[in-house]
């Protein structure tokens, strides 16, 4: 069942609680869930569509005011990565799948960052940006930062940091932020990696965030 917050809030969606039960009759069927099965995704054209990351999205500029409370119910396991075969839309309906397009690239790039496969992440980068088609939006870039980042590419992680900055006019800083400060928690860091991540915590304005931030 696909509900739109803005319209369905209070009414086939009671709340954005954990643990409410859906219930949603439509013609002769009827759908049966729960808010704590639920993927939050959040679509805005040009941009590529996403599945909302608790983890990542908490900070999001772009992120409608009227989703953001939401954002905390999206359950990214729910997601059946080595499912066989892989689910496919109807191509009839659909048309078919948009190879080569920068929002294909980035998908996949998001999903091989779900599971933390970082070099699989930096490879697709170096595809992707290889190509004509570009990012729509600062954030599409956060999923390379984090995967350049965790296999040592670090200036190629700094670049893309300040061109999603520029991008974005400075409202993703924060984003950024968080990003740096999980690569200093979880990635292998060299004496580069520490001085690139000092210079970017310092380009990006981190200290200024709080301990809650």
């Amino acid at each position: 069942m696909l509900y739109d917050v803005d319209k369905r809030l209070g009414l086939g969606l009671k709340g954005l609680e954990e643990g409410l039960p859906v219930f949603q009759p439509y013609r002769a069927a009827s759908f049966t869930g729960s808010t704590s099965q639920v993927l939050v995704i959040h679509y805005l054209p040009p941009g590529c569509l996403r599945i909302v990351d608790q983890y990542l999205d908490d900070s999001s500029p772009i992120m409608p005011v009227g989703l953001r409370p939401a954002v905390y119910l999206s359950r990214l396991e729910l997601i059946e990565v080595d499912a066989d075969p892989p689910a496919q839309l109807p191509e009839p309906l659909m048309g078919p799948e948009p190879i080569g397009t920068w929002c294909y690239y980035y998908q996949k790039a998001d999903l091989a960052r779900q599971m933390k496969e970082w070099h699989k992440v930096a490879e697709i980068g170096d595809e992707a940006f290889n190509q004509p088609d570009r990012p729509n939006q600062a954030e599409e870039r956060i999923p390379f930062i984090e995967g350049y980042g965790h296999v040592g590419q670090w200036d190629r992680a700094r670049q893309l940091s300040i061109e999603a900055l520029d991008h974005s006019r400075g409202t993703i800083w924060r984003s950024l932020c968080h990003v740096w400060k999980r690569l200093e928690e979880n990635a292998e860091i060299s004496v580069e990696g520490e001085e690139v991540i000092q210079e970017v915590n310092e380009y990006l304005g981190c200290a200024a965030l709080s301990i809650n931030d």
